[in-house]
């Protein structure tokens, strides 16, 4: 379809106070491949962050123009920079107007509040919103595994998840079993839900055993307990004395818990070395350089990195979750681990003892994630979600 007039693309990112000032232009430039073949459908794109450089950032991008502008919006408030879902409501629906069709897009179904906030702001006024709640994991489940099932942290993210898909347009999730996990949940029409997996570059080649630095570890994410990097420092602590003298494990990510990891890590003498976040080209960088990949959260959906590393050809050992079971097929396309240090200790003294073996899990990793995960494939899903949700507010226009 041809651009809509007035319309705008709103996409949140979450307030992290922890993650530096330019953590969201690093976010944005990692989901730029995909992003920017939306623009064609908009006139603007909304911006909310608190990263004082995205304006500046947004322009540099490749791509951008063709009669899509940008609009950051920053509604810090307080001294603490705390953004209140309601102050971003206003602040978004204070750029539109009752002409508009504004549709907006979740970065994650942990933005339930805030992007309620949104639409409540933008009906409020009159202006015609559309809502696509997607995301990449179940977000209820990681914070009853964190917290514990009973916890009021669970019960609040369960109730916030649950308003949100139930409001939401359209429901993305980036596999059949979580779509089905959310639509029993929280009683959901399927004709709501799309299936659309996390997009992965095609434009470099996979990388050989040969290739890679034996003794280079990757792991990447938020450094809170959900993620479990503690697992992998003791996993790196337990290794044979002469795999420790030779490997290392790069944790690229930060967070809360990063002095408390450090100090874990210092005390079991652990080979590990704190990388920060990282610009996503340096990260992808060392995803083709690695020996092996780990994940140890059983609760993180569809990861971008371990999505990267995978089309990069790097042997990927991942803690055992129903969200990794159709995507990292033990023996085949990964290894599927028990979530213990001892079953990642005696995994990674394997796999490194074993060029051949890491580069058939490699190799077969990269094809099948390239097939499925490429953003040849996944970019066309995208743009008829949104194609949908336009023509239905130009459909309730004309009708009116």
């Amino acid at each position: 379809m041809d651009r809509a007039p007035d319309a705008t693309l709103v996409l949140h990112f979450p307030h992290r106070p922890a993650a530096g000032d330019r953590a969201d232009s690093m976010r944005l430039a990692r989901e730029w491949p995909l992003l920017h073949r939306l623009l064609p459908l908009y006139s603007r794109v909304a911006l909310v962050s608190t990263d004082p450089g995205l304006a500046e950032f947004v322009t540099s991008l490749p791509g951008f123009g063709s009669g899509c502008t940008s609009l950051v919006i920053n509604p810090i408030t307080g001294s603490t920079g705390a953004m209140e879902p309601q102050t971003i409501g206003r602040a978004v629906a204070s750029v539109c107007t009752a002409d508009s069709v504004v549709v907006v897009r979740t970065s994650g179904l942990h933005n339930a509040a805030v992007s309620l906030a949104m639409i409540a702001a933008l009906e409020s006024q009159g202006t015609p919103a559309r809502l696509i709640a997607r995301g990449s994991y179940l977000w209820s489940r990681a914070v009853a595994t964190q917290f514990g099932p009973h916890s009021p942290e669970a019960d609040e993210a369960g109730r916030l998840e649950g308003d949100l898909c139930r409001r939401a347009d359209v429901v993305v999730g980036t596999s059949a079993d979580m779509l089905q996990d959310l639509a029993w949940r929280y009683q959901l029409n399927p004709d709501r839900c799309v299936m659309i997996p996390r997009f992965v570059p095609t434009d470099l080649p996979s990388t050989d055993a040969s290739d890679r630095n034996p003794g280079l570890l990757v792991a990447e994410g938020r450094l809170v307990a959900s993620r479990q990097m503690s697992m992998l420092i003791r996993a790196m602590s337990m290794l044979p004395a002469e795999i420790r003298e030779r490997a290392t494990l790069e944790i690229v990510g930060d967070g809360p818990e990063r002095t408390q990891l450090e100090q874990l890590a210092a005390s079991l003498n652990a080979p590990v070395r704190f990388m920060g976040d990282l610009h996503p080209g340096e990260l992808l960088t060392r995803l083709r350089a690695c020996a092996l990949y780990l994940q140890a959260s059983e609760s993180q959906g569809h990861p971008a990195a371990l999505l990267e590393a995978m089309a990069s050809g790097a042997p990927v050992l991942v803690a055992k979750g129903p969200e990794l079971e159709g995507l990292v097929i033990h023996g085949q396309t990964g290894l599927r681990l028990d979530p213990t240090p001892e079953a990642f200790a005696l995994a990674i003294e394997e796999a490194l003892g074993d060029a051949d073996w890491r580069d058939v899990l490699g190799a077969s990793a990269a094809r099948t994630t390239r097939t499925t995960c490429g953003i040849e494939v996944v970019a066309p899903r995208e743009i008829a979600v949104h194609t949908r949700v336009i023509a239905s507010v130009l459909s309730a226009k004309a009708a009116a």
